[in-house]
């Protein structure tokens, strides 16, 4: 008997009741190629994503059972998907690359003008399958881990997309977009800030001058997370930040040198927990 012969596989659209097998596939796939045992703690890649756009969401089966998803994104002109899975038992299977085929045709349809992923620098095998179908390296990205202290709230000059009315949110929405725009032509994160703020995974930060001037949405587990800003000048004598958390939860920041080097006097080992 062939243990790599491939199995029929069907690639259909993800339902809702195939949530839980593929939360469970993606968890078991990824703890046993990394080594790392609860790899993803309380993060739900599958529910958060599959909510945000269902119609984007893909899943392989074989025998009326599931064996594998992968999760489409398209934000305005910038597409891109993640995370794929598929059931360790059967990998090397080409199942993979079944869900590959139909990403694809999701994507040609979307037509947006860039298409990305994140996957594993360290893995030919990751790289060779993802050539195949057009992508190469580009950038190398840290993962980093930082532990998230309360600070006070203040300034005027900061609103969170939760706190504004409708009316407002449909304002501050096309200011995003603009914003987004500048980046990169069409890219639109409307429907990501949307999905944060509808399924309460967390906020989406604006700063305000005489007109938006730039947001930032961030949402952790309750493990803790965090995140870093891109250098910036700054003329003045104080910064504000305008954060929520729950109540079990807290902000520290700490201010780096554009080499990523703390400031002294200023480091998070320089901080008091703030109540």
């Amino acid at each position: 008997m062939d243990m790599k012969a491939r199995p029929q596989v069907c690639v259909r659209s993800l339902r809702e009741d195939d949530l839980t097998a593929s939360d469970r596939i993606l968890r078991q796939a990824f703890d046993r190629f990394t080594g790392i045992e609860n790899l993803f703690g309380d993060k739900d890649y599958v529910r958060t994503r599959w909510r945000a756009t269902p119609e984007l969401a893909i899943a392989a089966e074989s025998e009326e059972r599931l064996v594998g998803s992968n999760f489409v994104t398209q934000w305005g002109s910038f597409g891109f998907f993640g995370p794929l899975s598929v059931e360790p038992s059967l990998w090397d299977r080409g199942i993979g690359k079944g869900l590959l085929e139909t990403t694809m045709d999701l994507l040609a349809a979307a037509r947006p003008q860039h298409a990305a992923l994140f996957t594993f620098s360290h893995s030919p095998k990751h790289q060779g399958l993802y050539q195949a179908f057009g992508f190469w390296p580009q950038y190398l990205t840290p993962i980093l881990q930082w532990p998230v202290w309360e600070v006070s709230r203040s300034g005027s000059s900061f609103a969170r997309f939760s706190e504004l009315k409708e009316g407002e949110r449909a304002g501050a929405l096309r200011d995003c977009k603009e914003i987004a725009g500048l980046l990169l032509e069409g890219l639109d994160l409307t429907r990501e800030i949307r999905a944060v703020q509808q399924q309460g995974l967390g906020d989406t930060v604006l700063l305000h001058g005489e007109r938006l001037d730039g947001f930032v949405s961030v949402q952790a587990p309750l493990s803790g997370g965090e995140f870093s800003t891109w250098p910036c000048r700054f003329a003045g004598s104080a910064l504000t930040l305008n954060v929520a958390t729950s109540a079990a939860g807290s902000v520290r920041v700490e201010t780096q040198d554009p080499e990523g080097r703390p400031i002294q006097g200023d480091s998070l080992a320089d901080k008091e927990d703030a109540a």
